[in-house]
């Protein structure tokens, strides 16, 4: 019931003015607040529909450590196979070219975990990025970026496995001196230790004394002097370019095996069979149309998964 105007209470002129304000204030507030809900409703929402795949692109194992596989004691790693797709729930990028990530759920629900060390079960590990794929909703994350072609009217080295070994064990390679991917001149040369195999760059490690691995590299000029017995006086140095550098080897030369009859083979750097075959390399780097880069191409699809175009 509505009173009487004597009934009614009167209030002062500045309450009445101050509770208007503070609704009005309310008022404002709410549509902010709504304003802000509805601009980042869609973000919210779309963070949880992220979905992250890990596909495994060569046979592996998961590690605890950046550290080499052959590094690591056994019950800190665990093998895995090319082909297994698993989701995660998040991912990192480690040293040396690794990545860390967290396993989500399965197919069953359940937590994704391998066997870890004392018996316990984890779900986050470090493998090598170049053995894997990430996804995200669908889309391959981190790409590996092409390098730049080089020039196709240019001269190059090209070394190419022969199949064949040597009488002391070592696998020979044809080096050629190339234009425009044709041949101007070309010798057999050796690279590795005897008994040693060709293997996949992202598998190879510093000291397996293996033949040089597959990918391009800068030319350094011809040096002469008296650097090792089993160098000999000339040396070109051999430096991997950064897109094909997927592993710790390093340090490799063109010179010849100047100590074969003593100790045959290299620790991966390419060797002609004599003095003079080395002058001959010599030569076609001292040419006016001096070979720019060296190819490695031993038909492993590292160059191509890398961006090399021939």
């Amino acid at each position: 019931m509505v009173g009487t105007r004597s009934e009614q209470k009167e209030y002062p002129e500045g309450y009445r003015v101050k509770w208007g304000m503070t609704i009005t204030a309310v008022v404002v507030l709410f549509i902010k607040l709504r304003a802000i809900y509805v601009s980042t409703e869609g973000v919210m929402s779309n963070s949880y529909s992220v979905s992250y795949l890990l596909k495994i692109t060569h046979d592996t194992v998961l590690k605890l450590s950046t550290k080499q596989a052959q590094d690591v004691s056994a019950d800190q790693t665990c093998p895995i196979k090319q082909g297994a797709e698993y989701p995660i729930v998040s991912w990192a990028t480690e040293a040396h070219g690794h990545v860390r990530v967290a396993f989500g759920l399965g197919k069953d629900g359940k937590q994704i975990t391998f066997p870890g060390p004392d018996g316990r079960s984890l779900n986050t590990w470090i493998l090598f990025k170049e053995h894997c794929e990430i996804f995200k909703n669908g889309k391959l994350l981190n790409p590996p970026r092409p390098p730049e072609p080089p020039a196709s009217d240019s001269y190059a080295l090209l070394l190419r496995p022969t199949g064949e070994r040597d009488d002391d064990g070592c696998l020979t390679f044809t080096l050629a001196w190339t234009k425009n991917g044709k041949s101007v001149d070309r010798m057999t040369v050796l690279s590795g230790a005897p008994g040693t195999d060709i293997i996949y760059p992202t598998q190879d490690y510093a000291g397996s004394l293996r033949p040089l691995p597959e990918g391009v590299y800068d030319l350094g000029p011809v040096e002469r002097g008296w650097f090792a017995p089993a160098i000999g006086n000339i040396l070109v140095t051999l430096t991997v370019q950064p897109a094909y550098r997927v592993n710790n080897r390093d340090h490799f030369l063109i010179h010849e095996d100047a100590n074969r009859s003593i100790a045959p083979g290299t620790a991966g750097c390419i060797s002609p069979y004599s003095a003079t075959d080395m002058e001959r390399v010599v030569s076609w780097l001292n040419a006016q149309s001096r070979p720019r880069y060296l190819v490695a191409d031993y038909g492993l699809g590292f160059l191509r998964k890398r961006g090399y175009v021939a």
